[in-house]
């Protein structure tokens, strides 16, 4: 104890950073008041100074404004794996930020996509000449893993395995 005591010294903190690097904005210039005023302060854990008078009076919130929430937190998020997915779509019903979308749609759309862009061929009568894609918003994710831990198959990987961001 006598020696950390004895080696601790001042460390003189400057004003403002001298670093170039800027953070930017939590919300972007287009977003509504509320938004601005209300949902970007919480999203910088500035939540405590939001004056009760800024929050809606009924306790509902405006519709719309996770669009504005692009935050990024995720450490891992879902990998979609189309050779063992059986297209059930419970990983896009249990995600709580809708981050992970199901798509079946023409297969001439694919003729614009990149080379990376992953599609299987959809199953079941109904759409039949299909594609079916499993996108996951990783601005969106918040990595929580539920759709990993909903998904179905008795295969492994997992479709919805989790990789690192």
């Amino acid at each position: 104890m006598d020696a950390a005591v004895g080696s601790l010294r001042e460390v003189k903190v400057p004003a403002k950073p001298a670093g170039k690097i800027r953070m930017p904005p939590v919300v972007s210039s287009d977003a509504p008041d509320f938004v601005k005023n209300v949902t970007a302060k919480i999203m910088a854990q500035q939540g405590d100074s939001v004056p009760v008078s800024g929050m809606p009076d009924d306790g509902t919130w405006p519709t719309a404004t996770t669009q504005f929430e692009k935050r990024n937190i995720a450490t891992e998020i879902p990998v979609w794996d189309p050779t063992v997915c059986i297209q059930c779509a419970q990983c896009s019903l249990v995600c709580p930020h809708a981050s992970i979308r199901v798509k079946a749609y023409d297969p001439a759309v694919l003729n614009q996509a990149p080379a990376t862009f992953k599609s299987a061929d959809a199953k079941g009568k109904e759409f039949a000449g299909k594609k079916f894609t499993v996108q996951v918003a990783p601005e969106d994710c918040t990595g929580c893993g539920l759709c990993v831990q909903r998904c179905r198959p008795s295969t492994r990987p997992c479709p919805a395995r989790r990789r690192s961001t």
